[in-house]
Formats: C-alpha cells, structure tokens, sequence
C-alpha cells in the first residue's frame, strides 16, 4: 500500500460548514484537498484544518465487501475540539465530492446535514460510495 500524497489545505467555496447561520465571514467557508492512491486499501487522516474556529479533519477509509465482493470506501468529516467546553456543539450542511482525474464526469457528490457535539463529533457516510477498481484509480476528496 502506497502512502497517499496529500495536498495543502485550499479555502474553497464548495465546502460550507454552516450554511444555516447565513454567515457572510469567509471563515466558515473551507475545504481539503488530497489524492489517495490505491484508495480500496488505504485509512487517511488529514491533519487538522480549522474553520469557523473549529479544528476539523477528513478520514476516509477503504473497505471490502467480502458478501459483495466489491470495493467501498467511507468518508468521514471530524470535528477534533476537545479543548472546548463539553457543551460545545456546531450544525450545519458539508459536500463531500470525490473526483476522477480522467473522467470528470464520473464525480461523485455527497451532501448531509449535521449536528455534532463533544460525544457525536464526526459526520458522513459509511458506504460513501461502491467502487470498482478498474475504474477508479485517482480521485481527488473535496
């Protein structure tokens, strides 16, 4: 299993942490960027980014599906404040996109709602998306 190169934090319009408090400060506003290779095998944590003055994550995951026998992979975004209160909590709406280099029209968008807090602190999908592994070999997770 390669390593997976991991790219800068951008600031990027795509991600909105919190889109119900209408904030015009672009400090909600913010994504990550990296591309996994060999993604059906890999377990990645982004080193923290913070945004709206919480320090967040991204952790995705390859999984096989022996019953299946396909290849899935789960994304997760992660709120990491423990340094705040044990009443702290934090709502909004997150995009999660993966992107195929070759075929851009092989994109694959995910939205949710979210509540986290202290005990609930991470948001996305399990199942984030079933693979093939002749199909997708470089993806970028926005």
């Amino acid at each position: 299993v390669l390593p997976p190169r991991e790219y800068p934090f951008e600031m990027a319009g795509e991600t909105t942490i919190d889109s119900t408090r209408q904030i015009s400060d672009s400090s909600w506003d913010g994504g990550f960027r990296f591309c996994v290779d060999n993604y059906y095998r890999v377990e990645v944590f982004t080193e923290a980014v913070e945004i709206g003055g919480i320090n967040w994550t991204l952790s995705a995951k390859g999984a096989y599906d022996a019953t299946k026998k396909s290849h899935g992979f789960a994304l997760f975004l992660v709120a990491n404040d423990e340094s705040r209160s044990n009443m702290w909590s934090c709502e909004g709406t997150a995009e999660l996109q993966l992107f195929n280099m070759d075929e851009e029209e092989k994109t694959i968008t995910r939205r949710f709602d979210f509540r986290l807090d202290r005990k609930n602190n991470k948001g996305g999908f399990e199942s984030f998306c079933s693979l093939c592994t002749n199909d997708m070999y470089e993806y970028y997770f926005y």
